[in-house]
């Protein structure tokens, strides 16, 4: 099952099929105990978070099969009483052979890598949420899971994430399909006051993925130099999964940047030239050689030396580069250095589980305009392939020893 990818401001961000925690159709535990009903936001709101990573490629899944799976390899041996941060990351482990550690970033570093493209997944306590939020969940007291992803500022000038609440039901006007439900728009503010400071884990869009197989075409000791015409739209793309983009800019004006190396990458069957930025806009990422809205300072190449002559100018075509497997890795996340004081008293309880939350909840009322997080994202299949997920979410609290 695909997700989507929505344009974000001039970010592509991907957002990974939605399922509410509310399980139905008679799953039990390795003990015969029945789990249908709501009882595992933790583990819902994991499997976003993993598909996250995977993009909706196999072996991610999306459904409520799998949030079942996911939360028996935690190895939880109640699983209806909530789950806890460490639970989650042994059943990364176990189903997925991936490690996470959690993290406690503090306000301004979390907005910089939301704003950075990355999927936080958090505990909330739900008596700190105001009513609107706190609409899904019925019982104000609750210790609630919840991935955030995608940030924006608003026209009001409010610094914006958008929360995906495993809990919600996606109005039934807007959304004939509920796994395209994109979350809705949630204020930094509100996060900073009801999320847990720490037992954070983060996700990169596409890390567990593998490199797409590329070829150096030519390798540039010194960058050359690339122009951006102004009025011309550029889409910078990731350079391990080069078919998704990340970027997507129509310049008012002409801009300059730099380049060490073309790169070719065959996409659905056609082999397709980038070059690797390295400076200015869109560092970091690939864009199309081909693109009309660039000229890029591309030297011809130099004659054949002659037999037993040491290397001129430029590689030749088709030169491989020696560290192409370390280098054409996404960039490491900047090292999370405490920036704000960290509020005090926001850390998860220690040992507590989730309380119980009210599950016969009604369907958001069909307003006569579309809820604000379908008229203020745009999604595109153009963005990017929607490559198949098949992903099982399911509900529980962040918590140490567990929250819904």
């Amino acid at each position: 099952m695909p997700g989507q990818y929505l344009l974000i401001g001039t970010r592509w961000t991907y957002f990974p099929p939605f399922f509410n925690e509310r399980l139905r159709g008679g799953h039990t535990d390795g003990k015969g105990h029945g789990l249908d009903g709501n009882w595992s936001c933790t583990f819902t709101a994991l499997m976003y978070g993993i598909n996250f990573a995977y993009l909706g490629n196999p072996p991610a899944r999306a459904s409520q099969d799998e949030i079942v799976a996911i939360a028996l390899d935690s190895g939880d041996d109640d699983l209806l009483h909530g789950g806890t941060t460490k639970l989650m990351q042994a059943a990364l482990a176990k189903r997925f052979g991936k490690t996470k550690t959690q993290e406690a970033a503090g306000p301004k570093t979390v907005k910089q890598r939301l704003a950075g493209g990355e999927m936080l997944v958090a505990g909330i306590r739900t008596s700190d949420l105001s009513d609107h939020y706190r609409r899904f969940i019925g019982n104000s007291g609750a210790l609630h899971r919840a991935a955030f992803v995608g940030f924006r500022e608003a026209p009001n000038g409010v610094a914006q994430t958008r929360i995906l609440d495993p809990m919600a039901i996606p109005s039934s006007k807007h959304f004939k399909d509920p796994t395209k439900y994109a979350g809705e728009w949630f204020p930094m503010d509100d996060y900073v006051k009801a999320a847990f400071s720490d037992e954070q884990l983060w996700f990169q869009p596409g890390e567990f993925l593998d490199p797409v197989p590329r070829t150096v075409v030519r390798s540039f000791p010194a960058p050359r130099r690339v122009t951006f015409h102004a009025g011309g739209t550029i889409v910078g793309r990731d350079r391990r999964r080069p078919e998704r983009k990340v970027i997507q800019m129509t310049l008012d004006q002409e801009e300059h940047a730099t380049f060490d190396r073309i790169v070719s990458v065959n996409l659905k069957g056609v082999d397709v030239d980038f070059l690797r930025i390295v400076g200015g806009p869109f560092d970091s990422l690939f864009v199309r050689l081909s693109n009309p809205g660039l000229t890029a300072d591309i030297p011809a190449i130099a004659p054949a030396a002659p037999v037993g002559a040491g290397p001129v100018g430029a590689g030749p075509v088709g030169a491989a580069a020696p560290d192409l497997e370390v280098d054409d890795h996404p960039l490491p996340p900047a090292i999370v250095v405490p920036d704000d004081p960290l509020p005090p008293g926001r850390e998860a309880p220690k040992d507590v589980r989730s309380t119980p939350i009210d599950s016969d909840l009604d369907d958001d009322p069909d307003e006569e305009a579309p809820p604000d997080e379908d008229a203020t994202a745009e999604a595109s299949d153009a963005a990017a392939p929607n490559p198949a997920v098949q992903t099982q979410p399911d509900r529980r609290e962040v918590g140490p020893r567990g929250a819904r």
